[in-house]
């Protein structure tokens, strides 16, 4: 035979047999013009084969994600199940001590009457009384023997109170007994029944850790920490950055009763504004090389430095630190202020002085500024 062309046809989904119409077999045997059968063996192709494996990486990327919040879930409810045994736990534990208080509070009803016995005997006594008497003989009229008089008793006293004293004192005790029972009773009914119930969710927890109901279990969380037998989590404390301007940081840096500035050849200059400023700038600011600026005479002012050694101090600098200093005296009102300036390290502390006070060793020299000019 011959080989013969066929046409495409559409997919089919089915694998099997297909019809395929082909061109007349040109063989001489053959009927001219007769169409030619031709039955192939077809497979069924995939349909979008690239968009089914994407879709299939898509499922299975989201059971992983799926799986991994089932188990940060249950890993979230596993610790609040442990929170709430604990907090159970500590809720019996707390509810036992507050039951054991309140059975020590109520006493046997009998102790009271009993005290009420010895006061009414105290009353009935005819013998005389005398300081530091401890006990006495009292007819008890709540006991009669078989000839229907009462039978004696022996009644501890007070050996500071008379008959009466002690009396009241008997009754008093009595009224005490009765009205623990009376507050305390009730109390110890609530406590017991609140043991009950925490037990019975202490069971209840217990036994459903696998199968945990989260809303059920977040109301209870949040009862136990209402009723404080859980401690809830502190909020993590947001530190809020706030940008520390210059002026903080000189301040910070020197302290807050010391002036900072900048000379002409910007060079920091200090002047302090109060004793204790000028104890510091003298003593722990001013450098050993450095030059310390103060008003002459005894005209009281602030202690002035220039925070660089005396070598890189040019003219202007000087004129500046010494109208800083006349500025900062007692002389600011005046024409002329003298300033008197010496080196770091011929400052001394004096014998018996005041805060602020210092003695120069040695020459220094002498400035006389024009404050009117400033």
């Amino acid at each position: 035979g011959m080989l013969v062309p066929l046409r495409r046809v559409p997919w089919s989904p089915t694998f099997g047999l297909q019809r395929i119409d082909g061109p007349p077999c040109l063989h001489p045997r053959c009927v001219p013009f007769r169409p030619l059968l031709v039955l192939a063996l077809v497979a069924p192709q995939s349909a979008q084969p690239r968009n089914v494996l994407r879709r299939f990486r898509q499922v299975s990327r989201a059971q992983v994600e799926l799986r991994e919040s089932v188990l940060e879930l249950s890993a979230e409810s596993a610790e609040l199940v442990e929170q709430v045994i604990a907090g159970l736990n500590e809720a019996c534990t707390s509810v036992k001590g507050t039951i054991s208080g309140l059975q020590r509070q109520i006493r046997d009803p009998s102790e009271a009457e009993l005290w009420i016995s010895r006061g009414n005997a105290l009353l009935q006594v005819t013998q005389q009384w005398y300081p530091g008497m401890t006990e006495v003989e009292a007819p008890d009229y709540s006991r009669l023997g078989d000839d229907g008089l009462p039978l004696s008793m022996t009644v501890e006293l007070n050996p500071k109170k008379h008959f009466k004293e002690n009396a009241k004192l008997c009754f008093k005790q009595a009224s005490k007994i009765t009205k623990a029972i009376e507050k305390c009773t009730p109390l110890l009914k609530a406590q017991e029944e609140e043991l009950q119930r925490w037990k019975a969710e202490l069971t209840k927890v217990e036994g459903l850790r696998q199968k945990i109901d989260a809303a059920a279990m977040r109301k209870l969380y949040e009862e136990l920490c209402e009723q404080r037998y859980i401690r809830r989590p502190k909020p993590k404390k947001v530190e809020i950055k706030v940008e520390e301007s210059k002026e903080m940081k000189w301040k910070r840096k020197y302290g807050k009763d010391v002036d900072r500035f900048l000379s002409p050849s910007g060079l920091e200059v200090l002047a302090g504004r109060s004793a204790s400023a000028n104890e510091r700038v003298s003593f722990e600011l001013t450098l050993k090389d450095a030059l310390w600026f103060h008003t002459a005479n005894g005209i009281p002012g602030s202690h002035v430095t220039i925070r660089a050694p005396a070598s890189e101090v040019s003219e202007q600098d000087l004129e500046f630190a010494a109208a800083i200093a006349a500025w900062h005296s007692k002389a600011k009102d005046k024409l002329w202020a003298p300033v008197m300036y010496c080196n770091g390290h011929q400052l001394r502390k004096p014998a018996r002085r005041r805060t602020g006070q210092v003695q120069v060793s040695g020459n220094y020299r002498q400035l006389d500024v024009r404050l009117m000019e400033l």
